[in-house]
């Protein structure tokens, strides 16, 4: 059975294709359109991602034996599909992305993002939280909570999302850029906690935040911030506003997951929407609720809702005996062969792939910012591997090659991949948050708090793997300075075209293109 299956929202679209019982090919929008979040727009929309899913594939849609998205998706996004598509819950399929990609065959699961699917379409009553329990027969939704959508779309009540939205805008961010708030709060103090009790309500397995609550909250924000001097006291303005923010959306769900627990006294937990895309959140739900396991995939947010759909769909027609997917590269491959042998002709040292590993740890070593483009890339918001850059942490003089390649005005610590399996709470997808022994040694990498944001790299064999290892003995250290193959605001390199164009204007100094290492005369050992 073929099912092509849509993800996504009014932003965030994505494609798959489950083919033989597996998710065999999956992409954002973003990476093809180059907008970030693929926010909707009606005159450039070409659902560009089932293209491409159908060509990885080398299939039509006659090929294809079902459509199926969710019923939150923009409909100009399926238009070509329009006849065929059957469309499920929002939060369903949610649900369904973190539960069938999960390791466990029983779970308690809970969703939250800014808004779900219409409860009661024509009084505008939306899904805002939603909590199941899930077993071999599928998922069973036992609790919803409800928000009022207003005339004009902008505004929910009840909504996590939402009460973290009016404090990111509030704070001079634009709408969806949540994780930029929730960095800022390192570095902030509780001196504003108390104040946000007023803000919202809990009850039990409830959020109630009404529209007087957002207008009070958009005030207080705003007379902080007015009542702020200089710049300096106004930055730290924001990273306490930050900080209360993060400290209550951490009040509020471990709230959510002790009522959830104790409806259903299920030992393992999926989250999945996109506010879950919070590393400090996790660690509480973690260290603060009853459940001893828990997993998202490392595709939270709306995208993640085509492997949903997909999985769901397929469960409710096969009924298969459920079992963990590969869900972590689901890009095409592309060829780069003659792509190198251009670039051989030019100002360019190239090695082969018998000692790529080592003479990239040793460039490392020696200061060196090097890309890294092998193979398919990855599904989700975080790259493990196969479209990173990758750098010493204790290299104090790359901050400002960094900045320049990344296209930052200010500076923001980066993360580390690290060669580590977790065994207790959290999923091998995730970026977690670790103490670094001798922080002081690592700047590049540390937040204000004194934590790093650390990003394991399963230990399949892969170059990233070996890179790691053989940078470990090297240096003894085992983990790299890390961020996305990309500048800042802009989406990920997909394809060799995009991550050379990149690697020839910026500050690079090598690139590993699949089973080659390319390193500039000017930087060359």
């Amino acid at each position: 059975m073929n099912i092509l299956a849509l993800g996504g929202s009014i932003h965030d679209f994505s494609a798959c294709i489950l083919s033989k019982g597996k998710i065999t090919v999956a992409i954002e929008e973003e990476r093809l359109t180059k907008k970030k979040y693929a926010v909707h727009n009606r005159s450039t929309f070409r659902c560009k991602a089932a293209e491409y899913c159908l060509s990885a594939l080398d299939m039509s849609i006659e090929n294809i034996d079902a459509v199926v998205g969710n019923d939150l998706i923009e409909s100009d996004y399926y238009m070509k599909y329009a006849n065929q598509i059957k469309l499920y819950n929002h939060h369903l399929t949610h649900a369904a992305s973190t539960y069938y990609t999960s390791p466990y065959h029983e779970a308690a699961v809970l969703v939250i993002d800014g808004r779900g699917s219409y409860i009661i379409e024509d009084e505008r009553i939306r899904e805002t939280i939603s909590m199941y329990q899930a077993d071999s027969d599928g998922l069973d939704c036992i609790k919803k909570n409800l928000g009022q959508e207003t005339d004009e779309f902008s505004i929910v009540t009840n909504s996590i999302g939402m009460f973290l939205q009016y404090v990111t805008v509030g704070i001079g961010y634009s709408q969806m850029n949540e994780t930029k708030m929730i960095k800022l709060s390192h570095g902030g103090t509780g001196r504003f906690v108390q104040d946000f009790n007023n803000f919202y309500t809990l009850q039990e397995g409830q959020f109630l935040q009404g529209f007087k609550e957002l207008e009070a909250l958009k005030r207080y924000v705003d007379v902080k911030l007015q009542e702020a001097g200089d710049a300096k006291t106004k930055l730290q303005v924001k990273k306490d506003l930050a900080f209360a923010a993060q400290y209550h959306l951490e009040r509020i769900v471990v709230h959510l997951c002790h009522w959830l627990y104790q409806m259903t006294k299920k030992p393992n937990l999926c989250l999945a929407g996109g506010i879950f895309e919070n590393v400090q959140l996790l660690m509480k739900i973690k260290n603060d609720t009853p459940f001893q396991n828990i997993y998202t995939p490392s595709f939270m947010g709306d995208a993640g809702t085509s492997i949903g759909a997909a999985l769901l769909h397929y469960h409710n027609t096969i009924k298969w005996t459920k079992k963990r997917p590969d869900i972590q590269v689901l890009g095409k491959c592309y060829p780069t062969e003659e792509l190198v042998n251009h670039l051989s002709q030019q100002q360019f040292h190239i090695y082969t792939k018998k000692e790529l590993a080592t003479v990239t740890a040793q460039l490392l070593t020696r200061g060196y910012l090097i890309g890294i483009f092998t193979g398919k890339s990855e599904f989700g918001r975080y790259p493990y591997g196969h479209r990173n850059i990758v750098g010493d942490a204790r290299k104090v003089e790359l901050k400002e090659k960094l900045q320049r390649t990344k296209n930052r005005e200010t500076f923001e610590p980066f993360s580390i991949l690290k060669m580590e399996q977790f065994k207790q709470a959290c999923s091998s997808f995730l970026i977690n948050l670790c103490y670094l022994e001798e922080p002081d040694h690592f700047p590049l990498v540390v937040n204000e708090d004194g934590s790093t944001y650390c990003l394991p790299v399963n230990k399949n064999p892969s170059f990233m793997s070996q890179l790691l290892e053989e940078y470990h003995a090297i240096s003894n250290i085992p983990f790299l300075l890390n961020t996305p193959l990309k500048k800042s605001d802009h989406t990920l390199i997909e394809t060799p075209e995009e991550a050379i164009e990149f690697f020839l204007s910026t500050d690079l100094d090598a690139l590993v293109l699949d089973d080659h290492l390319i390193v500039k005369y000017s930087s060359s050992p």
